[in-house]
């Protein structure tokens, strides 16, 4: 579904590292993972201002300090306040959707074409997924 909602933007690309890895993934392994592939690249960690509150949660945090340039964009209703010294921030039109709220409507049997891409409610819509 990635795939489908960035294809007409060539400035993105989709890994499916975690998809191939075993067991539980975790945000480290990725990093440690994407480090090793592209060694002289500088990484950005990108995350909403929803997940600031649960970065102490994380394995290994320190460690991926030290890997990523850490942003925080906002989220509707997620102030950026109170960040950490390693996180830049990126103001941004924010769209109040997530993935949660995709499923529901799916469960529900609500409209949901309004929240994804075309090209991925039609992908959702024929394996009917999320029922």
């Amino acid at each position: 579904m990635l795939r489908l909602a960035t294809r007409s933007n060539k400035f993105f690309a989709v890994s499916d590292i975690e998809i191939k890895r075993q067991g539980r993934s975790y945000t480290i392994d990725t990093l440690r993972e994407l480090k090793a592939k592209y060694p002289r690249d500088e990484l950005y960690f990108i995350i909403g201002s929803d997940l600031l509150k649960y970065l102490n949660e994380w394995k290994d945090l320190s460690e991926i300090i030290r890997m990523v340039n850490f942003v925080a964009a906002t989220r509707p209703g997620y102030p950026l306040d109170q960040i950490p010294h390693y996180i830049q921030t990126l103001a941004i039109r924010a769209v109040d959707v997530s993935g949660f709220e995709v499923r529901n409507c799916i469960q529900e049997n609500k409209s949901f074409g309004y929240l994804v891409p075309d090209r991925v409610f039609d992908y959702i819509k024929k394996r009917k997924l999320y029922k």
